[in-house]
Protein backbone atom coordinates (compact mmCIF):
# COMPACT_ATOMS: atom_id res chain seq x y z
CA UNK A 1 0.00 0.00 0.00
CA UNK A 2 2.64 2.65 0.77
CA UNK A 3 4.67 1.72 -2.43
CA UNK A 4 1.31 2.36 -4.40
CA UNK A 5 1.07 5.61 -2.42
CA UNK A 6 3.88 7.40 -3.20
CA UNK A 7 3.82 6.26 -7.06
CA UNK A 8 0.31 7.66 -7.41
CA UNK A 9 1.61 10.60 -5.41
CA UNK A 10 4.52 10.71 -7.95
CA UNK A 11 2.13 11.38 -11.04
CA UNK A 12 -0.22 13.10 -9.55
CA UNK A 13 2.71 15.88 -8.80
CA UNK A 14 4.18 15.85 -11.87
CA UNK A 15 0.64 15.79 -13.87
CA UNK A 16 0.44 19.26 -11.77
CA UNK A 17 3.89 20.58 -13.07
CA UNK A 18 2.69 19.50 -16.96
CA UNK A 19 -0.62 20.95 -15.90
CA UNK A 20 1.21 24.27 -15.11
CA UNK A 21 3.72 24.69 -17.56
CA UNK A 22 0.79 24.52 -20.31
CA UNK A 23 -1.07 26.98 -18.53
CA UNK A 24 2.21 29.45 -18.86
CA UNK A 25 1.91 29.37 -22.74
CA UNK A 26 -1.60 30.74 -22.70
CA UNK A 27 -1.86 34.54 -23.48
CA UNK A 28 -2.17 35.87 -19.69
CA UNK A 29 -2.01 39.66 -19.26
CA UNK A 30 0.06 41.01 -16.15
CA UNK A 31 2.44 37.53 -16.00
CA UNK A 32 5.20 39.12 -17.01
CA UNK A 33 5.37 37.39 -20.33
CA UNK A 34 4.92 39.08 -23.72
CA UNK A 35 3.09 36.05 -25.19
CA UNK A 36 2.41 35.22 -28.83
CA UNK A 37 -1.13 37.42 -29.15
CA UNK A 38 -0.05 39.80 -26.90
CA UNK A 39 1.31 43.25 -28.27
CA UNK A 40 2.41 46.67 -26.20
CA UNK A 41 -1.29 47.73 -27.30
CA UNK A 42 -3.08 45.05 -25.83
CA UNK A 43 -0.85 44.33 -22.74
CA UNK A 44 1.47 47.17 -22.34
CA UNK A 45 2.11 45.64 -18.48
CA UNK A 46 4.24 42.44 -20.21
CA UNK A 47 4.96 43.90 -23.23
CA UNK A 48 6.11 47.67 -22.55
CA UNK A 49 4.57 51.25 -23.51
CA UNK A 50 4.10 51.48 -27.38
CA UNK A 51 6.92 53.60 -28.87
CA UNK A 52 7.04 56.25 -31.72
CA UNK A 53 10.59 56.16 -32.69
CA UNK A 54 13.26 53.73 -33.47
CA UNK A 55 14.22 51.46 -31.21
CA UNK A 56 11.17 51.06 -29.78
CA UNK A 57 11.37 47.25 -31.44
CA UNK A 58 8.34 47.73 -33.52
CA UNK A 59 9.11 49.22 -37.94
CA UNK A 60 6.83 51.67 -37.61
CA UNK A 61 5.66 54.17 -40.27
CA UNK A 62 8.76 56.29 -41.38
CA UNK A 63 11.14 53.63 -40.36
CA UNK A 64 13.20 51.14 -42.56
CA UNK A 65 15.87 48.93 -42.57
CA UNK A 66 18.30 51.60 -43.44
CA UNK A 67 16.81 54.28 -41.17
CA UNK A 68 16.19 51.94 -38.53
CA UNK A 69 17.95 48.56 -38.33
CA UNK A 70 17.71 47.66 -34.53
CA UNK A 71 13.35 47.90 -35.18
CA UNK A 72 13.00 46.88 -38.94
CA UNK A 73 16.08 44.11 -39.54
CA UNK A 74 19.35 44.77 -41.00
CA UNK A 75 18.99 45.68 -45.05
CA UNK A 76 19.34 42.29 -47.63
CA UNK A 77 18.96 44.78 -50.66
CA UNK A 78 16.29 44.83 -53.48
CA UNK A 79 13.54 46.89 -53.86
CA UNK A 80 11.47 48.17 -50.66
CA UNK A 81 14.82 48.14 -48.39
CA UNK A 82 14.70 52.53 -48.40
CA UNK A 83 17.95 52.73 -50.92
CA UNK A 84 17.99 53.37 -54.12
CA UNK A 85 20.00 51.67 -55.75
CA UNK A 86 21.20 52.15 -59.32
CA UNK A 87 23.55 49.04 -59.70
CA UNK A 88 20.39 46.60 -58.79
CA UNK A 89 18.85 48.37 -61.47
CA UNK A 90 15.94 50.29 -59.10
CA UNK A 91 14.64 53.47 -60.26
CA UNK A 92 11.83 55.92 -59.87
CA UNK A 93 9.80 53.69 -62.07
CA UNK A 94 11.20 50.30 -60.96
CA UNK A 95 11.13 51.40 -57.01
CA UNK A 96 9.50 54.40 -56.59
CA UNK A 97 9.37 53.06 -52.99
CA UNK A 98 13.33 53.42 -52.37
CA UNK A 99 13.53 55.75 -55.51
CA UNK A 100 10.47 58.42 -55.19
CA UNK A 101 8.13 59.25 -57.47
CA UNK A 102 9.22 60.18 -61.08
CA UNK A 103 8.53 63.68 -62.23
CA UNK A 104 6.41 64.70 -65.01
CA UNK A 105 8.94 66.78 -67.10
CA UNK A 106 6.91 67.11 -70.42
CA UNK A 107 3.33 67.69 -69.34
CA UNK A 108 3.65 71.61 -69.90
CA UNK A 109 3.99 72.54 -66.23
CA UNK A 110 6.74 73.47 -64.58
CA UNK A 111 6.53 71.87 -61.15
CA UNK A 112 8.74 69.92 -58.30
CA UNK A 113 12.15 69.67 -58.84
CA UNK A 114 11.63 71.00 -62.69
CA UNK A 115 13.66 73.95 -63.90
CA UNK A 116 14.67 75.85 -67.01
CA UNK A 117 18.05 73.76 -66.78
CA UNK A 118 16.70 69.79 -65.91
CA UNK A 119 13.26 70.24 -67.96
CA UNK A 120 12.97 73.00 -70.46
CA UNK A 121 10.18 72.06 -72.47
CA UNK A 122 8.27 72.43 -69.58
CA UNK A 123 9.83 75.55 -67.90
CA UNK A 124 11.04 77.39 -70.75
CA UNK A 125 14.88 78.53 -71.45
CA UNK A 126 17.00 79.62 -68.85
CA UNK A 127 19.10 81.99 -71.74
CA UNK A 128 18.52 85.41 -72.94
CA UNK A 129 19.44 84.82 -76.30
CA UNK A 130 16.71 85.34 -79.03
CA UNK A 131 16.08 83.18 -81.64
CA UNK A 132 18.91 83.59 -84.14
CA UNK A 133 21.18 85.75 -82.29
CA UNK A 134 24.80 84.40 -81.00
CA UNK A 135 24.96 81.76 -78.58
CA UNK A 136 27.44 79.16 -76.51
CA UNK A 137 25.33 76.63 -75.65
CA UNK A 138 21.46 75.58 -75.36
CA UNK A 139 20.83 77.25 -72.22
CA UNK A 140 21.99 80.75 -74.07
CA UNK A 141 18.94 80.67 -75.72
CA UNK A 142 15.71 82.49 -74.56
CA UNK A 143 12.87 79.85 -76.37
CA UNK A 144 12.52 76.69 -74.92
CA UNK A 145 12.77 74.33 -77.93
CA UNK A 146 15.80 76.16 -79.50
CA UNK A 147 19.06 74.80 -79.54
CA UNK A 148 22.94 76.35 -80.16
CA UNK A 149 23.22 75.60 -83.96
CA UNK A 150 27.04 75.70 -84.83
CA UNK A 151 27.27 76.06 -88.48
CA UNK A 152 31.11 76.72 -90.37
CA UNK A 153 31.27 78.25 -93.23
CA UNK A 154 34.61 80.24 -94.96
CA UNK A 155 36.48 78.41 -92.30
CA UNK A 156 34.33 80.85 -89.56
CA UNK A 157 32.01 79.08 -87.20
CA UNK A 158 29.18 80.80 -85.33
CA UNK A 159 26.52 79.77 -83.52
CA UNK A 160 22.96 80.63 -83.19
CA UNK A 161 19.67 80.17 -81.40
CA UNK A 162 17.43 78.30 -83.68
CA UNK A 163 14.82 75.09 -84.07
CA UNK A 164 16.33 72.42 -85.02
CA UNK A 165 15.12 69.31 -86.83
CA UNK A 166 12.79 71.01 -88.26
CA UNK A 167 9.79 69.78 -91.26
CA UNK A 168 8.84 73.19 -92.68
CA UNK A 169 8.92 76.69 -92.29
CA UNK A 170 6.33 76.72 -89.48
CA UNK A 171 8.17 75.12 -87.27
CA UNK A 172 10.91 77.78 -87.03
CA UNK A 173 11.12 81.05 -84.87
CA UNK A 174 10.11 84.53 -86.15
CA UNK A 175 12.97 86.48 -87.07
CA UNK A 176 13.59 89.79 -86.05
CA UNK A 177 11.41 91.16 -88.72
CA UNK A 178 8.28 88.97 -87.61
CA UNK A 179 8.85 86.09 -90.31
CA UNK A 180 9.22 82.91 -89.67
CA UNK A 181 12.74 81.74 -90.25
CA UNK A 182 13.71 79.34 -93.29
CA UNK A 183 14.28 75.57 -92.99
CA UNK A 184 16.84 74.22 -94.66
CA UNK A 185 19.70 71.64 -94.52
CA UNK A 186 22.92 73.76 -94.90
CA UNK A 187 25.91 72.16 -96.73
CA UNK A 188 24.07 69.28 -98.35
CA UNK A 189 23.35 67.75 -94.63
CA UNK A 190 20.97 65.06 -93.62
CA UNK A 191 19.84 67.51 -90.78
CA UNK A 192 17.16 70.30 -91.70
CA UNK A 193 17.52 73.25 -89.18
CA UNK A 194 16.05 76.65 -89.01
CA UNK A 195 18.01 79.61 -90.19
CA UNK A 196 17.27 83.52 -90.66
CA UNK A 197 16.18 84.67 -93.81
CA UNK A 198 17.59 87.46 -95.31
CA UNK A 199 17.99 89.78 -98.70
CA UNK A 200 21.26 91.82 -97.61
CA UNK A 201 23.80 91.25 -94.81
CA UNK A 202 21.72 94.13 -92.84
CA UNK A 203 19.27 91.76 -92.29
CA UNK A 204 21.32 89.32 -90.05
CA UNK A 205 22.52 89.71 -86.69
CA UNK A 206 26.04 91.07 -85.81
CA UNK A 207 28.54 88.15 -86.40
CA UNK A 208 26.50 86.44 -89.79
CA UNK A 209 26.41 87.51 -93.45
CA UNK A 210 24.03 86.54 -95.68
CA UNK A 211 25.09 83.96 -98.54
CA UNK A 212 23.41 81.30 -100.61
CA UNK A 213 22.62 77.79 -98.82
CA UNK A 214 24.33 75.08 -100.97
CA UNK A 215 22.83 74.23 -104.02
CA UNK A 216 20.57 77.64 -104.55
CA UNK A 217 21.70 81.24 -105.60
CA UNK A 218 18.18 82.51 -104.70
CA UNK A 219 17.61 80.92 -100.82
CA UNK A 220 20.07 83.17 -99.01
CA UNK A 221 20.11 82.53 -95.08
CA UNK A 222 22.18 84.51 -92.57
CA UNK A 223 25.76 82.39 -91.98
CA UNK A 224 28.89 82.91 -90.51
CA UNK A 225 30.78 85.87 -91.30
CA UNK A 226 32.97 88.75 -90.44
CA UNK A 227 31.14 91.10 -88.31
CA UNK A 228 28.15 92.83 -90.87
CA UNK A 229 28.28 96.60 -91.28
CA UNK A 230 24.78 97.40 -89.67
CA UNK A 231 23.13 100.06 -91.13
CA UNK A 232 21.36 102.95 -89.27
CA UNK A 233 17.83 102.00 -86.90
CA UNK A 234 19.24 98.25 -86.46
CA UNK A 235 20.37 96.44 -83.40
CA UNK A 236 23.74 96.24 -82.59
CA UNK A 237 26.69 94.64 -80.39
CA UNK A 238 29.49 97.01 -79.80
CA UNK A 239 29.94 100.21 -82.03
CA UNK A 240 32.09 98.17 -84.31
CA UNK A 241 29.04 96.67 -85.61
CA UNK A 242 27.85 99.99 -86.85
CA UNK A 243 28.46 101.20 -90.52
CA UNK A 244 30.77 104.06 -90.74
CA UNK A 245 29.70 107.21 -88.40
CA UNK A 246 27.57 105.35 -86.59
CA UNK A 247 28.03 104.56 -83.33
CA UNK A 248 25.93 101.64 -81.08
CA UNK A 249 24.17 103.41 -78.56
CA UNK A 250 21.72 102.53 -76.09
CA UNK A 251 17.66 103.49 -76.73
CA UNK A 252 15.37 103.21 -73.20
CA UNK A 253 11.96 103.77 -73.33
CA UNK A 254 9.90 102.74 -70.12
CA UNK A 255 12.58 101.16 -68.47
CA UNK A 256 13.11 98.38 -71.58
CA UNK A 257 16.48 98.84 -73.47
CA UNK A 258 18.18 98.08 -76.38
CA UNK A 259 21.38 98.78 -78.44
CA UNK A 260 20.93 100.07 -81.88
CA UNK A 261 23.18 101.89 -84.71
CA UNK A 262 22.61 105.40 -84.85
CA UNK A 263 23.75 109.09 -84.49
CA UNK A 264 23.70 111.05 -80.90
CA UNK A 265 23.70 114.46 -80.38
CA UNK A 266 21.93 115.60 -83.34
CA UNK A 267 20.69 119.40 -83.96
CA UNK A 268 17.86 118.69 -86.36
CA UNK A 269 16.03 115.70 -88.58
CA UNK A 270 18.98 116.87 -91.45
CA UNK A 271 21.97 115.28 -89.02
CA UNK A 272 19.61 111.98 -88.69
CA UNK A 273 21.01 109.09 -91.12
CA UNK A 274 18.35 108.08 -93.71
CA UNK A 275 15.98 104.68 -92.65
CA UNK A 276 15.48 101.36 -94.73
CA UNK A 277 12.50 103.19 -96.54
CA UNK A 278 15.02 106.30 -97.81
CA UNK A 279 13.11 108.83 -95.06
CA UNK A 280 15.42 110.55 -92.46
CA UNK A 281 15.21 109.88 -88.81
CA UNK A 282 13.94 111.95 -86.29
CA UNK A 283 16.12 114.19 -84.01
CA UNK A 284 14.57 113.73 -80.70
CA UNK A 285 15.96 115.02 -77.41
CA UNK A 286 14.60 112.93 -73.66
CA UNK A 287 16.27 114.28 -71.09
CA UNK A 288 19.32 116.26 -72.15
CA UNK A 289 20.32 113.87 -74.74
CA UNK A 290 19.83 113.98 -78.73
CA UNK A 291 19.52 111.50 -80.60
CA UNK A 292 18.57 110.01 -84.15
CA UNK A 293 15.14 107.45 -84.11
CA UNK A 294 13.76 106.11 -87.14
CA UNK A 295 10.20 107.32 -88.30
CA UNK A 296 7.00 105.44 -88.82
CA UNK A 297 3.42 105.42 -89.60
CA UNK A 298 2.66 101.62 -88.74
CA UNK A 299 5.14 98.98 -86.55
CA UNK A 300 5.21 97.66 -90.20
CA UNK A 301 7.83 100.37 -91.07
CA UNK A 302 10.45 99.20 -88.00
CA UNK A 303 13.40 97.52 -88.91
CA UNK A 304 12.60 95.26 -85.97
CA UNK A 305 8.89 94.49 -86.29
CA UNK A 306 9.18 91.54 -83.32
CA UNK A 307 10.95 94.17 -80.36
CA UNK A 308 9.94 97.17 -81.84
CA UNK A 309 6.60 99.23 -82.26
CA UNK A 310 5.36 102.19 -83.77
CA UNK A 311 4.47 105.15 -81.01
CA UNK A 312 3.94 109.22 -80.96
CA UNK A 313 6.60 110.44 -79.19
CA UNK A 314 7.65 114.26 -78.65
CA UNK A 315 10.77 115.65 -77.54
CA UNK A 316 13.18 118.57 -77.74
CA UNK A 317 13.59 119.27 -81.60
CA UNK A 318 10.06 118.13 -83.09
CA UNK A 319 6.00 118.32 -82.13
CA UNK A 320 4.61 114.89 -82.02
CA UNK A 321 6.30 112.33 -84.42
CA UNK A 322 5.31 108.65 -84.39
CA UNK A 323 8.83 106.96 -84.47
CA UNK A 324 10.24 102.82 -83.60
CA UNK A 325 10.49 102.42 -79.71
CA UNK A 326 11.49 99.36 -77.80
CA UNK A 327 8.37 97.73 -76.44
Amino acid sequence: MGQNFFSRAFVVFFGLLALGGCKATIATCGDRFCDRGETCASCSFDCGSCGTGCGDRFCDAGENCSLCPADCGVCTGGCGDGNCSVAAGESCSTCPGDCGACTTCGDGHCTGSETCATCPGDCGGCGTSLPYQSCTRDMDCQVSRDRCISVMRGGVTRAFCGARNCVTDTDCDLDMYGSPGLCVSFSGGAEFDCFHRCNTTSDCYPGFTCGPTDGSATTRVCLPGSTASVPPYRICSSTADCAGGLICDTFTVSGVSTHLCSLTGCASDNDCPIDMRGGRGACLSFGGTSACWERCTVRGDCANTTQFDCTTAVGGFNAPVPVCVVR
